[in-house]
């Protein structure tokens, strides 16, 4: 009993924050290792590579942003619900059953509408995320160098 109460709370601390920060902060110090040990121009090389995908990463980032700034502006969405009007009057006219028509619609046009934000908001998030990795380990070069 008192090994699967010992197994559970090794499982629960797995969740745990001070359990993330330790292994964050184990990579951390062999990260910051391996930067030591590195000769000076691979660390020259590692840091300008590691500069340039950065910039890149936040050029496509803001292309990304411009490029929903721009379906917003461009009303997309407003475009897409004219459709679904569209196709729920087309049905009304051809067919007997108008209203299962329309809420099948509905759900249609709802199920793209979430499926579309969640990537957005997915991509989003990766971005983002990619961009602040990138930026620590830029620093720890940075340290590492001076």
């Amino acid at each position: 009993m008192n090994r699967i109460k010992q197994s559970l709370i090794n499982f629960l601390n797995i969740f745990s924050y001070d359990e993330k920060r330790r292994k964050e902060l184990d990579k951390f110090k062999s990260q910051m290792d391996k930067y030591k040990n590195m000769p000076l121009e691979e660390l020259k090389f590692e840091y300008i590579v590691s500069n340039a995908k950065c910039e890149k990463k936040k050029s496509e980032f803001t292309l990304f942003l411009l490029t929903i700034a721009l379906s917003v502006l461009m009303n997309v969405w407003d475009k897409f619900f004219s459709f679904m009007k569209m196709a729920i009057e087309y049905a009304e006219k051809t067919a007997g059953d108008s209203v299962e028509i329309a809420k099948i619609s509905f759900i249609i046009s709802s199920i793209i509408v979430f499926f579309i934000t969640a990537v957005i908001f997915f991509m989003l998030f990766v971005f983002i995320n990619d961009i602040h990795k990138m930026k620590i380990k830029i620093a720890m070069i940075e340290d590492v160098m001076h």
